[in-house]
């Protein structure tokens, strides 16, 4: 679960990266030195539209071969983020703290409210009626 919630709930948008050899990369050609830009999401596969054509199991062509659950939202390689450990940890205390004491939590929109740029982004606020556990 908190897997699938940072894949799909990524605050950085955006990864820079610069390829060090000619190579291609689902059909396009990326000359050594060149920079390319990687919309999070998109590889992340939960923007289906933007991946019209792409592999069918991850929604990103260049992800062929991943499983869906894996995601770049903190980076990759050398540029993994030091602090994912203790972002899925501090998560998954959370959504089990949160469940134990609301088991029932109903959703009352589908769309949280975002704020943000095209760089970074992150939730406002997503409505919904908490219902407490009897006892607690």
């Amino acid at each position: 679960m908190v897997k699938d919630l940072i894949r799909r709930g990524s605050a950085s948008q955006y990864l820079l990266r610069i390829s060090q050899t000619d190579q291609t990369v689902a059909g396009r050609h990326f000359a050594a030195g060149e920079k390319v830009l990687v919309h999070i999401p998109s590889a992340n596969g939960v923007i289906p539209e933007r991946n019209v054509g792409s592999d069918a199991e991850t929604g990103c062509p260049a992800a062929s071969g991943r499983r869906a659950k894996d995601h770049f939202s903190f980076g990759s390689g050398v540029h993994h983020c030091p602090g994912a450990l203790l972002v899925r940890l501090l998560l998954g205390t959370a959504i089990d703290r949160l469940t134990a004491i609301y088991p029932e939590i109903e959703l009352l929109g589908t769309d949280p409210e975002i704020h943000g740029t095209d760089i970074i982004k992150s939730p406002q606020s997503l409505r919904c009626r908490l219902n407490r556990k009897a006892g607690a």
